[in-house]
């Protein structure tokens, strides 16, 4: 008997989960059109304007669709106003996109500085094979150093970039 009297709850709890399964279909339905008239509406920006402005507001964007959001149906227009009012974009983005630029330009010159100790030191190999100097086994040695340190700092670089795209990512 006590397993009838929590049959009206279980119920309850399922019409309630059913009901924001529901909610939560019909927002995948506006997004997913949204998304698809963005591709598009993006792909035509992209082929008028090839230098896209920096740091485009996702709000901005969002609230001109509003217009667009006129061929929805009546419930998802109401959904996608809602979507629009509530929208609060992920702050920090363009503060960690552009650290990743800045570090991405770090990389490169770290690897183009990498690139040249490992020349001199081929270079430089060459040569001390030939007459054996002491000199430039010293020299050899200094750029092997150097050439360690630059990968070591690159490789630490890279790994702070795809940690920061990865919280751009998610």
């Amino acid at each position: 008997s006590n397993d009838h009297a929590s049959l009206p709850a279980l119920n309850a709890s399922q019409n309630i989960k059913s009901g924001l399964l529901e909610h939560r279909d019909r927002e995948i339905d506006v997004l997913v059109d949204l998304l698809r008239y963005y591709r598009k509406a993006l792909k035509q920006y992209a082929s008028t304007y090839p230098d896209p402005p920096a740091g485009v507001n996702i709000k901005q964007l969002l609230e001109s669709f509003s217009g667009e959001s006129k061929n929805l149906s009546f419930d998802k227009q109401e959904l996608f106003a809602e979507f629009v009012k509530d929208y609060e974009p992920a702050k920090g983005i363009d503060e960690q996109q552009a650290t990743i630029k800045t570090k991405y330009q770090k990389a490169r010159q770290l690897a183009d500085l990498a690139s040249k100790y490992r020349q001199e030191i081929k270079r430089d190999k060459a040569v001390m094979d030939e007459n054996g100097s002491e000199e430039l086994r010293v020299a050899v040695t200094k750029s092997m150093k150097s050439y360690k340190s630059a990968v070591r700092e690159l490789k630490t670089i890279k790994d702070e970039v795809e940690d920061l795209q990865l919280c751009v990512d998610s």
